[in-house]
C-alpha cells in the first residue's frame, strides 16, 4: 500500500538497500558497479575495498578498484592496487588492459606498453585485445 505522499513501502526498501548494502558479495559488487557507472566514484570505491577486503584474491574487484581509484585522483593506489592483481593473476587480461590504459594516462609510457602488449597476448576476449591494441597503438613511439 502507499505510504503518505505517493512513496510505496518498495521505494522505501529500495532506498534503505541504496544507502545501506546488503552483505551479500554479489549484491555489493552490483550495487558497487551500478555506483561506478552512475559516477559516483567514492561509494563505489567504498563497496569495492569492502569486497576486496573479504576476498582478496578477487582480480575483478581488485581491478575495479584500481580504476575507481584512478577516477578518484588516487594515483598511487590506484597503480598498487592493478600492479598487484596483475602480478597475482598474470594470466587476467582485462587486469593488464585496466593497467595499461592508467599507466598510459598517467604517463608512463613503458608500463603502459608492457601492460597493453600483455593484455592482447593474454586471454580470450576478442574485445579487450582490441581495446588494447587500439590504445598500443597510441602510444608514443619507443
Amino acid at each position: 500500500a502507499p505510504q503518505p505522499g505517493g512513496i510505496s513501502a518498495n521505494d522505501i526498501a529500495l532506498s534503505s538497500a541504496m544507502t545501506m548494502p546488503a552483505d551479500d558479495p554479489a549484491e555489493m559488487a552490483r550495487q558497487a558497479d551500478t555506483l561506478f557507472r552512475e559516477k559516483q566514484y567514492d561509494r563505489a570505491a567504498e563497496l569495492y575495498a569492502r569486497l576486496l577486503e573479504r576476498n582478496p584474491d578477487n582480480v575483478e574487484t581488485r581491478n575495479n578498484l584500481g580504476l575507481t581509484l584512478f577516477y578518484l585522483g588516487r594515483r598511487e593506489e590506484a597503480l598498487r592496487q592493478l600492479r598487484e592483481g596483475a602480478a597475482a593473476h598474470p594470466e587476467h587480461q582485462r587486469i593488464w588492459l585496466t593497467l595499461g590504459f592508467v599507466s598510459s594516462q598517467l604517463g608512463n609510457v613503458e608500463e603502459a606498453r608492457t601492460a597493453l602488449t600483455k593484455a592482447t597476448e593474454t586471454g580470450g576476449n576478442i574485445t579487450i585485445k582490441e581495446s588494447a591494441q587500439q590504445m598500443l597503438d597510441a602510444l608514443p613511439p619507443e
